[in-house]
């Protein structure tokens, strides 16, 4: 949405389908007892963009 000539509203929500945790030590190998599934989520994110003007 456009609040004013050069400010943008945005606004955003969804649900996460699949997320999936590994821990990895500071090699990036995986960190023995495996990978956890985390549960889907609800999601809400706004944001304000301003743009310069051109002149």
């Amino acid at each position: 949405m456009r609040a004013f000539s050069s400010v943008w509203l945005t606004a955003q929500a969804g649900h996460s389908l699949f997320r999936r945790f590994e821990p990895m030590n500071d090699d990036d190998d995986g960190i023995p007892g495996g990978g956890q599934s985390i549960p889907g989520a609800f999601f809400f994110r706004v944001g304000a963009t301003w743009r310069i003007p051109r002149t």
